[in-house]
């Protein structure tokens, strides 16, 4: 398929786990989350982007596209100061 010649990874959400963050850290190229609402991909994509991104810009991010994710802070915090977290 197109997708496995350009070396993207699809993940489909059907719940959010550290199982899925670790296939988007492992992968060599772009990745392709799908859930049908958005919500659970905005979720990943801020979990994934906690240790190098402002929490504030992340959560604004987020708030911009129609996500409120306000709730995640504590688990993007602990992310962000190198602490492990559950999901």
């Amino acid at each position: 398929t197109c997708l496995m010649r350009n070396k993207w990874r699809l993940i489909d959400v059907i719940t959010v786990n550290w199982g899925q963050l670790d296939l988007i850290a492992a992968s060599s190229g772009p990745v392709l989350a799908y859930c049908a609402s958005g919500t659970r991909c905005s979720i990943i994509w801020a979990l994934g982007q906690a240790d190098c991104v402002p929490v504030d810009d992340i959560l604004a991010t987020t708030t911009k596209a129609g996500y409120d994710l306000s709730g995640l802070r504590p688990r993007l915090d602990d992310i962000a100061k190198g602490w492990p977290s559950t999901i």
